[in-house]
């Protein structure tokens, strides 16, 4: 059951207009800014699990403990875009168990962060598995390769293309596409990860 705490006047998925803006792209996530990030709240949204014991997946913004991932986001729009995956997506997405925006106090503790806009946003959802690049390609997250039949599995393909078919039912596109964005659970199902580049077709 989702638990909500997140503290936004407008619930994402009823705003759909304005999580998508033209010539948008994240600022967010695997990029070089990544490795300045202060991660102020990590610490009181992880201690919602009750688990000390967090892994961070190589220098990527995402915790693990085994049972769940945390993932931390600077952009608001990422954010919502990620929240609104979860719910659109649930057959194809990990479950989607708490996700919270810890606003910044004042103006100045924004400035500090490159890429900030408001605040620190965390969400929680189920661990599945290792990625595709990590399984496939032995490769970090934060060097996803393409996606390439020489390299995986023709049902683990299937899969893919199954959802794909998915997303695109929903008036959805990936935008970033690479075997980083997909985990391969204990029963050899593939699941879709890192929605923030899930964008709406014009």
């Amino acid at each position: 059951m989702l638990f909500e705490v997140y503290t936004s006047e407008e619930d994402p998925i009823l705003t759909k207009s304005k999580l998508v803006s033209e010539g948008y792209k994240p600022t967010c996530g695997i990029d070089r800014y990544v490795r300045r990030y202060e991660y102020r709240y990590f610490s009181d949204f992880a201690s919602k699990f009750g688990n000390k014991e967090w892994k961070r997946i190589d220098n990527y913004n995402v915790w693990t403990d085994g049972r769940i991932v945390i993932k931390e986001n600077r952009d608001r729009e990422a954010f919502d875009r990620e929240i609104r995956g979860y719910r659109l997506l649930s057959e194809i997405v990990p479950s989607l168990v708490q996700y919270q925006k810890y606003p910044y106090e004042d103006e100045e503790e924004e400035a500090l962060d490159y890429a900030s806009r408001e605040g620190e946003f965390y969400l929680a959802a189920k661990y599945v598995g290792s990625s595709l690049a990590q399984l496939y390609y032995g490769l970090s997250i934060t060097e996803p390769p393409y996606i390439s039949e020489e390299k995986i599995p023709i049902v683990i393909m299937k899969q893919i293309e199954n959802i794909k078919q998915v997303v695109s039912k929903q008036g959805l596109y990936i935008d970033d596409e690479h075997a980083g964005n997909y985990t391969l659970d204990a029963n050899g199902k593939v699941w879709l990860i890192d929605l923030e580049h899930i964008y709406e077709k014009n």
